[in-house]
């Protein structure tokens, strides 16, 4: 084989030498072809007899792939080729016997071996490098003219290039478990480097920090879905058979006591009214004159029934009473919208309107199944509404309900809390609603998070064991 000098840049020669190289060694089905695709390319483009790559395996240098598709015993094979390989690897820099450079002296003895052994015209091994840690080398031979300068430095480019692709196709074929040990590695080499003061320092206040979040007792909330209701809530109904004839009041609107919400017609009271009036004029008159004939069986008769008829129109004037639906307190209506139901029938007993106390609200929160255990009535927490973000109202537990409902697929259970009577209750008393919505958090007594990581991590292998056993 005839030796030839690297293509020149001008040429763009090693532009297409380093895509050829990236694409050799990317479809290459595992490392150990890629590193021997990498070496054939380098043979070829360097006019080389034979082309090596080591790579370190711990503190040993052990070639992994020749060029032209070569076989080897790689395991202890080679000897004089790791030794080259290794004296470049730790002096950290590209070795070429013989040389035309002129700068730093290095220790060429191991090549100067494998020259004259082998009877070679250059040798020139260049070590494989990332973020300053080598992790191999690659070695050229040849058998008719030396390596120039400008040879080393095309071949350092290569390599620069190469070096990340092959580094990832190693680290993809090592166990989960090497790189781990690997990575761990590299930290305790920065660890002990003395330019990693800020490493040092920031992993000790990491671990303080660390330290202290696991053994310092800290607050615990619990958080759940909250919406206000009223205190008390009023069902107002309809009194009596009828139709609707107005509608005062929608939902959302402020009524005081005595404030009349909605009316039922009452044309056919009126009318029965007048009826019974005039029955009771009749037997009026006829207990008048029976009496003043002295006769006093027919005036008992008609007293009788002048009194029927007075109870009958103390009911009619009952029944025209009730025909106006009135607010029993201040609150707001919070459910019926009967402006739509202008002259429909009602029947009594009928739900009309629903009313709630205006300045009277409870917090009802729907906790998490798994958070219920560490409730307890009279825990503190804060309630943030959707509607006032600013104004965060402080609350106390004062029922934990046995109703459970589905919210999101999973089983919440309903807590009843109280608003705590402070200014800042009083100044969102008049923006405040029943059924605004918001989050609450109840607060727990304080402990470590390592216990309490510890306590959730308990529960849930005793419950698994309970379940698989």
């Amino acid at each position: 084989m005839t030796d030839a000098p690297l293509p020149k840049h001008a040429s763009g020669g090693m532009a297409h030498a380093r895509q050829a190289s990236m694409q050799s060694v990317l479809q290459a089905a595992n490392f150990a072809e890629a590193v021997s695709a990498f070496a054939s390319e380098v043979a070829a483009l360097a006019g080389c007899r034979r082309v090596a790559l080591g790579w370190m395996l711990g503190d040993e240098m052990r070639v992994m792939g020749l060029s032209h598709g070569a076989e080897a015993v790689l395991r202890g094979a080679l000897p004089d080729v790791a030794e080259a390989m290794f004296e470049a690897v730790q002096q950290r820099a590209s070795v070429c016997v013989p040389s035309d450079s002129k700068g730093l002296p290095l220790i060429t003895q191991a090549h100067q071996v494998l020259l004259r052994k082998d009877g070679l015209a250059g040798v020139l091994t260049v070590p494989l490098a990332q973020h300053g840690e080598v992790v191999g080398a690659l070695m050229c031979e040849r058998t008719d003219e030396p390596f120039r300068a400008d040879d080393v430095l095309a071949l350092e480019q290569l390599v620069s290039t190469v070096t990340p692709l092959l580094i990832l196709k190693r680290e993809l074929e090592r166990p989960w478990h090497e790189r781990l040990w690997r990575r761990l590695d590299r930290l305790r080499a920065r660890w002990h480097d003395p330019r990693e003061v800020a490493l040092r320092w920031g992993v000790r206040l990491a671990a303080l920090a660390a330290l202290g979040l696991l053994v310092v007792p800290l607050p615990h909330r619990v958080a759940a879905h909250a919406h206000l209701d009223g205190a008390e809530q009023r069902v107002m109904t309809a009194p009596q058979d009828g139709y609707l004839r107005a509608v005062h009041v929608r939902p959302g609107d402020v009524v005081k006591a005595g404030q009349v919400l909605a009316e039922l017609s009452d044309d056919e009271l009126q009318h029965t009214r007048r009826a019974r009036q005039a029955e009771l004029a009749q037997h009026e008159n006829a207990f008048a004159e029976a009496f003043a004939r002295g006769d006093r069986a027919q005036a008992a008769v008609e007293q009788a029934k002048a009194a029927e008829s007075r109870a009958q129109l103390e009911l009619a004037d009952e029944q025209l009473a009730h025909t106006k639906l009135v607010a029993p307190y201040d609150g707001v209506v919070i459910q019926g919208d009967l402006t739509q139901m202008l002259g429909a029938p009602v029947k009594r007993a009928d739900t009309l309107l629903v009313l709630a106390p205006g300045l009277q609200y409870r917090v009802m929160l729907e906790a998490a199944e798994a958070d219920v255990a560490s409730l307890s009535v009279g825990q503190g927490g804060s309630l943030l509404l959707s509607a006032l973000p600013n104004q965060p109202l402080r609350f106390t537990v004062a029922r934990i309900t046995p109703v459970t409902k589905l919210t999101d697929g999973a089983l919440h259970y309903e807590i009843e809390a109280q608003l705590l009577p402070e200014p800042a209750l009083q100044q969102a008393l008049q923006q405040l609603r029943p059924g605004l919505q918001g989050v609450g958090k109840i607060s727990l007594p304080a402990e470590p998070l390592a216990w309490r990581w510890a306590r959730q991590a308990w529960g849930w292998l005793r419950y698994a064991a309970w379940a698989w056993i």
